[in-house]
């Protein structure tokens, strides 16, 4: 009984730490996105 809620406790765990890396790299993604848009904006002036 205890070693199951201890598997289910380190399962969601693992998972909000896979969906926050996952939103992290994509937050990294986007900033990156608007650099360079914005950099290429910069450019064209």
């Amino acid at each position: 009984m205890i070693a199951s809620a201890r598997a289910a406790v380190v399962d969601a765990r693992l998972t909000v730490a896979a969906s926050a890396t996952a939103v992290d790299s994509m937050v990294m993604d986007l900033t990156r996105d608007l650099r360079s848009e914005f950099f290429f904006m910069e450019e064209s002036f």
